[in-house]
């Protein structure tokens, strides 16, 4: 998407000119001749970067007093300060006071937009740092060989070419944010902001309105998630949390990207792709009125359902290794690896709490696991709670109570309790069994039939 740009400056010849610049790179561009002007259209929507004169001849406020008041009501607002004859001291106290850079006029152009392509680039390299601040070992790409993830991609590819809202469902740690900020990413509005609502924090606030739609008094305004995405994504994660009464408001500003201030008059246009998720089912959710069908159905233009770990066992190898490879590099650890039965129970847990638990129990691994630095991972090494609701035969104990049977009786309970695991490891697939034991199909079949082994596949 386009950058906004608000120039601010008292010469109609350097607004002229800076508006055919700005616009002939792609930039759209808004001006001002006074202080006046420009806090009225800060008013109706905070721009991307403003360009701003130092001294605005004939305005109530100079540049400096409106730097001052901008980055009060939006600190992370850049703002580049322009002057014909502003000294070494001015141009220091312009920094100080937190602008970005000053340029001096009459200006060239390359220098102009080398200033503006460093601004942008520093306003994102911050937003990507504040995101990795709190994501800690966060995964930032769906990892996996499963039919689900293949689907997955391609679904990414396709929708992230529209602007269309998009309504993502499934369990808690299934990805749910991840999918939303690669749909972002992978869109053309890549380098504008992408912003996270946690509406579960404002299910009985009674601040969701300000955080949302921001504040206004006479002499300051604060913005909020709505002008914070302008010209981005905004992602409201667990959207059913959300106030019967703020739904109501959510439906009108998807209906136009209008909304008003807390406090003020005027209406603020943005452009905002909105994604949403729910952990809930949302036919459920619809049933007990937890969430409007009328917001529903606006939300609901591309809908992605997100499958829980359980449902593709043969994505959690590649996760594993995936996560020990990133952990261990931020934790400054080697990477260990794992055996085979280990590798098996694995994919035999059911992971209730999904890729979230799987990540978290790679990193527990990797600090709190006993043997050596480089020693394999094994299963009795897997956490109390994996490890109780692996296979019998993946475990040491059980193997010691075959050796006080017959040979011929341990031959049968093995083979069972090693298909079975099998069988669990690969969600009762047989052609991957069988692939996996390297074993025909139709003699596996005959196997498990002399074994009593029930199954459908």
């Amino acid at each position: 998407m386009t950058k906004d740009i608000l120039v601010v400056d008292d010469e109609a010849d350097i607004c002229d000119q800076l508006r055919a610049i700005l616009q002939d790179e792609g930039y759209t561009v808004r001006v001002a001749r006074s202080s006046d002007e420009a806090e009225q259209m800060i008013a109706h929507r905070f721009p991307h970067l403003i360009l701003l004169d130092i001294w605005l001849q004939g305005s109530p406020r100079d540049g400096l007093e409106l730097l001052m008041l901008f980055k009060t009501q939006c600190p992370s607002l850049p703002i580049v300060m322009m002057s014909g004859h502003a000294t070494i001291e001015i141009a220091v106290q312009a920094m100080q006071k937190g602008a970005e850079d000053v340029i001096e006029k009459p200006f060239k152009t390359e220098k102009l937009l080398h200033i503006l392509d460093r601004v942008f680039q520093m306003q994102f390299l911050l937003q990507e740092n504040a995101h990795l601040k709190t994501q800690s070992f966060s995964q930032d790409a769906f990892v996996g060989h499963s039919p689900f993830i293949q689907q997955l991609q391609a679904t990414v590819a396709k929708v992230s070419a529209l602007n269309a809202r998009v309504f993502i469902s499934g369990p808690p740690g299934t990805g749910k944010t991840l999918l939303a900020r690669q749909i972002h990413r992978a869109s053309r509005r890549k380098d504008a902001p992408f912003v996270v609502a946690h509406c579960s924090l404002f299910q009985d606030s009674p601040y969701v309105d300000q955080r949302f739609m921001g504040t206004e008094t006479h002499d300051q305004r604060q913005v909020g998630f709505f002008e914070q995405a302008h010209g981005g994504t905004l992602f409201l994660d667990e959207v059913c949390s959300l106030p019967q009464a703020f739904q109501t408001k959510l439906v009108r500003f998807l209906q136009d990207g209008k909304f008003t201030r807390m406090g003020g008059q005027n209406p603020v246009q943005v452009d905002v792709r909105i994604m949403a998720s729910t952990s809930r089912d949302p036919q459920e959710a619809l049933a007990d009125g937890t969430l409007r069908e009328d917001l529903y159905h606006r939300l609901n233009v591309v809908c992605i359902p997100m499958l829980p770990l359980a449902q593709r066992r043969e994505d959690v190898i590649p996760l594993a290794h995936h996560f020990m490879q990133m952990c261990a590099a931020v934790l400054g650890l080697p990477e260990r690896p794992f055996s085979q039965d280990a590798m098996a129970a694995l994919q035999s847990y059911a992971w209730p709490s999904n890729v979230r638990q799987l990540q978290h129990t790679i990193e527990w691994l990797l600090i709190m696991g006993t043997g050596g630095a480089r020693d394999p991972i094994t299963v009795d090494l897997l956490p109390k709670d994996i490890y109780e609701m692996a296979p019998l035969i993946l475990k040491s104990e059980r193997k010691k109570d075959l050796m006080a049977l017959t040979l011929r009786d341990a031959r049968a309970v093995f083979e069972r309790e090693y298909l079975q695991a099998q069988l669990l490891r690969h969600n009762g697939n047989i052609s991957r069994v069988a692939n996996n034991i390297r074993m025909e199909r139709s003699a596996l079949h005959r196997k498990m039939k002399s074994l009593g082994l029930d199954h459908c596949e």
